[in-house]
């Protein structure tokens, strides 16, 4: 709902982002204004306006939903203040503060804070690969989606267990510490791999190019069809939304997990 931040501490002084984190209300980016509201039936609606007609209203709230409101149920509408409210940065420490104005005045600088870069996956999801699975075959896991729980039987890792969502870092880089600690497992659990799989969108059905960070190869799987064990992966894709999922070595992981490709777009959701 915010203003795009991929560029933002290229574009804005740390000043001017500590004065909008700690006041959102003394300057609201245009487009940006809150609407509210006020129907008939006594309801009182918040969000940015998206659109008005002679039939409807439309906003989009805070929760990122669409809200379409019949032009002759509006009872009034007037300006509001931003839609982030203020204080929310009081509940964290003062280092936690320190750091993220930090954050937000490199982001999109060269270097490890630049966002800018597309064609990398930026969200996503974990597995723990324990004995329990190898036993039970991971087919069963490769071609499941990231839905999926699964039993203590299957997984061996607590019931109704499943995928984990992890994002990386803005550059797309996945550290080695959050992968072992996001895909842990009890203690008397022996871990043997961790699946590794992100999603992603194809316009049309063309060549793709995969390629994981450099020195990684490993054993991958599309929309549950095995793509062998490679750094590199070239194949062809029909168009829509998939799924590709990586098998890694829970004790020889990469010191940073990346996947790149200028053919695809990466999906968050």
């Amino acid at each position: 709902m915010g203003p795009d931040f991929t560029s933002i501490g290229t574009s804005a002084q740390p000043d001017y982002l500590i004065e909008s984190i700690l006041y959102p209300n003394r300057k609201i980016k245009e487009g940006y204004h809150s609407v509210v509201v006020e129907t008939k039936d006594n309801r009182s609606l918040v969000g940015v306006q998206v659109s008005e007609s002679g039939t409807e209203l439309v906003l989009r709230d805070a929760a990122d939903k669409l809200v379409s409101i019949p032009r002759n149920q509006v009872k009034r509408k007037m300006n509001g203040q931003s839609l982030m409210p203020p204080a929310l940065i009081l509940s964290l420490t003062e280092k936690e503060q320190l750091d993220l104005y930090c954050f937000l005045s490199e982001l999109g600088k060269a270097g490890p804070f630049d966002a800018t870069k597309t064609g990398v996956a930026r969200t996503w999801r974990l597995l723990p690969g324990t004995h329990r699975v190898e036993q039970y075959g991971i087919h069963k896991i490769v071609e499941a989606d990231f839905e999926k729980k699964w039993s203590n039987h299957v997984l061996g890792a607590g019931n109704g267990a499943g995928w984990k969502i992890l994002p990386a870092r803005v550059n797309g880089d996945l550290p080695a510490t959050d992968i072992a600690q996001t895909a842990s497992v009890g203690r008397n659990v022996a871990l043997v791999h961790i699946f590794a799989g992100t999603k992603f969108e194809i316009q049309k059905t063309a060549n793709a190019v995969f390629s994981l960070s450099k020195g990684t190869k490993a054993e991958a799987w599309l929309d549950g069809k095995s793509l062998g064990n490679a750094n590199r992966f070239t194949l062809k894709v029909a168009a829509g939304k998939h799924r590709i999922v990586f098998r890694l070595d829970a004790k020889a992981l990469p010191k940073v997990l990346k996947l790149e490709s200028k053919d695809v777009v990466f999906l968050n959701d």
